[in-house]
């Protein structure tokens, strides 16, 4: 009896560990890897593709310039004399939020001003309506 319920613990217990690591949220954020704004001289980044794989880095001149894989970010080709730095830089986003829809603007709360005239119009009604009730 003891060895069945052993067991049956054990399966039960698996089962439930099982289905929590199936049922683990994956990670919302994902990181799009973009060209270092200045190189570790310094000089700035002037013309660069973050669209292609590798990414192209260009610093000042045409002959400095960096590659960076698009997927990790990591240092593909170094041609800026040993100074391109060692990661592209992650920008995180969250992809719920990235392919939301924009939505329109909320209006404001401000009280909307009654028009007399239609004032006057419900009171002759409901005057109306109550002199039919007492007749």
């Amino acid at each position: 009896m003891r060895s069945f319920l052993t067991i049956f613990t054990l399966l039960i217990g698996t089962t439930l560990t099982a289905a929590m690591v199936a049922r683990a949220p994956t990670p919302s954020n994902t990181c799009v890897y973009t060209c270092p704004l200045k190189d570790q001289n310094n000089k700035a980044l002037g013309l660069h593709d973050n669209n292609s794989d590798p990414l192209y880095c260009q610093y000042n001149t045409v002959v400095n310039y960096c590659s960076y894989s698009k997927t990790t970010g990591k240092l593909t080709a170094d041609h800026d004399s040993g100074n391109c730095p060692s990661k592209a830089v992650c920008s995180t986003s969250s992809r719920r939020r990235r392919d939301a829809l924009p939505q329109a603007p909320r209006p404001r709360n401000s009280a909307r001003q009654a028009d007399a005239s239609q004032m006057k119009t419900r009171n002759q009604l409901g005057a109306a309506k109550r002199a039919k009730r007492s007749a």
